[in-house]
């Protein structure tokens, strides 16, 4: 066997290389580099991947439906637009797909993505608490590092008692919480006596959920806990009488013990949006005479996209022309909020039709997936954890698309490649040994 240079190029974890690159997309904006140079690093890793591979691509129904959604809504931004960022957009989705069709998650590298993820989101965890606990920890420092663009997000979001972003992103920490919380949350399920270190993995999942609360983002903090509460359902279903009762009497100690955390972290100050928002609530469904809206404006713009609608059932106004319709007092937004409005809205039924039916198949093929594993008498457990943590994230971005637009999101795509790759592990992936020659 002759060792060849690029005999590198089909040991690259590309499941780990897709990982890599999204926890590190806040990069780009928060220090002004341009993110080609990112798309461009993985294009080529991707490429080189693909050149030199010797065992055939594992095409199976997930890949191909995930494809079908791909292009499908790159047909229809191309359709509707053509300029630099909808052309960037659309590179966006075609190579994070290309990456996760033709990579599959090998167990050689789980053990080191787990942790990469692990140790990034305890950090970003960190750093949003300490800011908002200490905010001269930004204003007197991190501030100054960072880009114009990211100084006046961040300015923005502290003024309104969010907590930190990184990249200028406010959804970007909650994104990579909501992955590593219920990978964990799914790995301490599946294995469940065979887990060493549980206090470890505990303490990863309630610092997942900590950091989203100070993170201030109801939308994505809600989704994520519809979910867990999906894979809650789904792990007790396939586990013992005695399992489940321990498992019960588990979460009866964390629910106690969140509440005594929620009362803490109310009465220092930290819960003030919740608060305001639940003290709304209450006083819309007491009779109030003046209603509060508890959209933040998203109803204004939900009535105006589904009139856009009405006018134009069929094809739409075009991908990313909703802002042009936007009167002058809402004029600084540039979406609906709602994912579901804003694809019938810009693409009528039939775009609306091509993005969601091959989304919820996608949501269906994880399913079969799991059912599959699930009837084998020796189960895997990281496969079940992650075909699981995969139906998980989906519920959450299903949620999620009724409050915000993560569809219209870059980020979005990384996140849900690593989506597709988790729900199309099979055993034979995980124990794939690929031969150079």
């Amino acid at each position: 066997m002759n060792s060849r240079i690029f005999d590198i190029y089909p040991r690259i974890p590309l499941f780990t290389t897709l990982l890599l690159f999204t926890i590190t997309f806040f990069v780009y904006d928060d220090f002004g580099i341009r993110m080609i140079l990112g798309y461009a690093v993985l294009m080529y890793v991707t490429l080189m991947y693909l050149v030199f591979r010797n065992n055939s691509i594992r095409l199976t129904r997930m890949k191909l439906l995930y494809l079908l959604f791909a292009s499908n809504l790159s047909a229809l931004i191309l359709i509707g637009k053509t300029d630099a960022s909808s052309i960037t957009f659309v590179l966006s989705i075609v190579l994070c797909a290309v990456a996760a069709v033709i990579g599959d998650i090998r167990r050689t590298e789980l053990k080191a993505a787990y942790w990469i993820l692990a140790i990034f989101s305890i950090l970003s965890t960190g750093y949003v608490i300490a800011v908002r606990v200490y905010p001269p920890l930004y204003t007197n420092g991190t501030r100054r590092l960072i880009s114009s663009a990211s100084k006046l997000m961040n300015d923005e979001l502290l003024k309104q008692g969010y907590g930190i972003s990184l990249g200028g992103n406010v959804v970007f920490i909650d994104y990579i919480l909501m992955l590593f919380g219920l990978l964990t949350f799914n790995i301490i399920m599946a294995y469940k006596k065979e887990l060493r270190h549980k206090l470890f993995y505990w303490g990863c999942l309630a610092t997942c959920a900590v950091g989203m609360l100070f993170v201030n983002r109801k939308s994505e903090l809600l989704s994520f806990l519809i979910a867990l509460a999906f894979c809650y359902q789904i792990q007790m279903g396939i586990s013992t009488r005695k399992e489940k009762k321990k498992a019960v009497k588990i979460t009866a100690v964390i629910i106690i013990m969140a509440a005594v955390g929620l009362v803490f972290l109310g009465a220092s100050g930290f819960l003030e949006r919740y608060m305001t928002f639940f003290e709304r609530l209450i006083g819309n469904m007491g009779g109030a005479e003046t209603k509060v809206d508890l959209t933040s404006e998203r109803g204004v713009l939900w009535a105006l996209a589904f009139s856009l609608f009405q006018e134009h059932p069929i094809l739409g106004i075009g991908w990313g022309h909703f802002h042009e319709h936007l009167p002058e007092s809402l004029n600084h937004l540039d979406n609906v909020h709602n994912n579901y409005l804003q694809l019938l809205c810009e693409t009528g039924i039939v775009g609306f039709l091509l993005v969601v039916i091959p989304l919820i198949l996608v949501l269906k093929e994880t399913v079969r997936s799991i059912r599959a594993n699930r009837r084998r008498t020796n189960r895997e457990p990281m496969l079940m954890a992650l075909n699981i943590t995969s139906f998980g994230m989906q519920i959450a971005f299903l949620v999620l698309s009724f409050l915000d637009p993560c569809l219209y999101k870059m980020l979005f795509w990384a996140i849900f490649a690593i989506v597709v790759m988790l729900a199309d592990s099979t055993e034979g992936a995980l124990n794939e040994t690929l031969q150079i020659s």
